[in-house]
């Protein structure tokens, strides 16, 4: 059994005793976050993983000298423990990998005959802003001038977030290209046989 995360883990397991089949190690992370919430001390990562390497400020991009200035100061601003459990915070935190995950709803494929996985992992960072839910705004919905959500509700819970791609003020992702692979994983030794980046073909 395969369970792929947003984090990057690909958990084998054994699908009769749940064991892993490639070892899973536990980290230690932060659990400094929001008062009253309780943190993992550790977090489980799997041997076989496509979680990215960390970010720094050298790590911000641009297509000019200015958006690479305005990542870098976002970077500065931001909470980034440099793993991606890093947690969410009122002032505001780099996730990465964001929301979307290394691996998403699309999932993984697997060549049973081959014993091959087939992936398309991603990296892209975002801002987590928590917002401080009031009486006032328990059940208040707020959209943007374009009509969508400015926020995930979360609805009677504590926090509401606002969730916004790291990007410099032309839109474009802070960290360099390629934001996805297509990889291919020989799951009889773990080891990853190809790799090949995904771009927009010419037309």
């Amino acid at each position: 059994m395969i369970l792929p995360t947003k984090t990057g883990n690909l958990f084998v397991l054994n699908r009769l005793t749940g064991e892993p089949v490639y070892p899973v190690e536990q980290v230690k992370v932060s659990t400094d976050g929001i008062k009253g919430e309780q943190y993992a001390a550790t977090q489980p990562v799997s041997s076989l993983n496509f979680i990215p390497q960390p970010l720094t400020e050298k790590s911000m991009w641009g297509i000019t000298p200015f958006d690479q200035m305005s990542c870098r100061a976002d970077f500065r601003e931001l909470r980034y423990d440099g793993n991606p459990w890093t947690p969410p915070t009122e002032k505001g935190s780099l996730i990465f990998p964001g929301n979307i995950g290394v691996f998403n709803w699309g999932s993984v494929a697997v060549d049973p005959q081959r014993q091959m996985l087939i992936a398309a992992p991603v990296r892209l960072a975002y801002k987590y802003n928590l917002i401080k839910r009031t009486p006032e705004t328990e059940t208040q919905r707020t959209f943007t001038k374009d009509g969508a959500p400015y926020w995930n509700e979360n609805f009677h819970g504590d926090y509401a977030i606002h969730i916004q791609q790291l990007a410099s003020g032309l839109g474009i992702p802070c960290i360099a290209p390629p934001w996805g692979r297509m990889v291919g994983v020989d799951l009889k030794t773990g080891k990853t046989e190809w790799l090949r980046r995904l771009v927009t073909p010419k037309t």
